[in-house]
């Protein structure tokens, strides 16, 4: 694992999968996961790293489900010390 130079401790990159196909008060698909990362990018020690582009997925045919719209995103975690 490499030194995160800002902590001195050891830290480990993670790859998250994020994705929506609904509405909510939150917003729609993209604002749903924009917010997911700001919250992610938030946690104290954790860091987003790097952000994929934008997929859309078109919904499977004869069913009521809607598109679905994800990105990959890389985080770095630092361990407590």
């Amino acid at each position: 694992m490499p030194i995160h130079a800002n902590f001195g401790a050891t830290s480990s990159l993670c790859a998250i999968a994020l994705g929506s196909n609904l509405s909510s008060n939150l917003g729609n698909s993209e604002e749903i996961v924009k917010a997911a990362l700001v919250y992610l990018d938030s946690i104290p020690r954790v860091e987003v790293v790097k952000i994929s582009q934008w997929y859309r997925t078109k919904a499977i045919t004869g069913t009521i489900a809607r598109s679905l719209d994800r990105k990959v995103t890389e985080i770095e975690a630092t361990e407590a010390t």
